[in-house]
C-alpha cells in the first residue's frame, strides 16, 4: 500500500473505533480534582522514591476526603519501592481515618496501592499514577512517559 492508502485505512479504522468509544460517565472524583492531568513534580530521589511525589498524592487524597468522595481509586507506580513508601506514607498521614469506612488503613493501602502488575485487571473510578525515579541518573521515568491514552480520573 502507498502512504496515502495507509493513512486512509487508518483514518477509517479510527472513525469506526470512535463510534465504539465509551462515553464519559458522572465522576465525583473528577468533579473534585478536575479533569485528567499529568502533574509535574520536581524533587529529589532516594532510590526511586520521591518524597515530593508522595506529598502530592497525599494532597490529592485530602482533597477527596474533604469533599467526602468515596475513594474508588488505585494509586499505581512502576516500582515496588515506590508502592511500599506510598503505602507507608498514606497510613502515617491519617488521611484515610474517618473517610474510608468499614476497612482499616492497612487493608485499604494493601488493596489500593501497588505496582502496575498488582492492579492489572482491576477497575476503579480513578487512578493516580506515580512515576517515581525522578533523577536524571535514573533516566527519568517521566521522560519515558507518553501522552495518556486514557483519563487519569474518569
Amino acid at each position: 500500500m502507498r502512504g496515502a492508502d495507509v493513512r486512509r485505512v487508518e483514518r477509517d479504522r479510527l472513525r469506526r473505533l470512535d463510534g465504539q468509544a465509551k462515553t464519559s460517565k458522572q465522576s465525583l472524583i473528577r468533579d473534585s480534582l478536575g479533569p485528567s492531568a499529568w502533574i509535574h513534580i520536581e524533587g529529589g530521589a532516594e532510590d526511586k522514591w520521591c518524597a515530593q511525589e508522595g506529598a502530592e498524592v497525599i494532597r490529592l487524597l485530602r482533597m477527596l476526603a474533604q469533599t467526602r468522595v468515596a475513594p474508588d481509586l488505585y494509586i499505581v507506580t512502576p516500582f515496588v519501592i515506590v508502592a511500599e513508601r506510598l503505602r507507608q506514607l498514606v497510613r502515617e498521614s491519617g488521611v484515610l481515618r474517618g473517610w474510608v469506612e468499614d476497612i482499616d488503613d492497612w487493608k485499604w493501602t494493601a488493596e489500593r496501592i501497588g505496582t502496575v502488575h498488582t492492579v492489572q485487571g482491576r477497575e476503579a473510578e480513578a487512578v493516580i499514577f506515580v512515576l517515581g525515579a525522578p533523577s536524571p541518573s535514573q533516566e527519568r521515568a517521566a521522560g519515558r512517559a507518553v501522552t495518556p491514552t486514557c483519563s487519569t480520573w474518569q
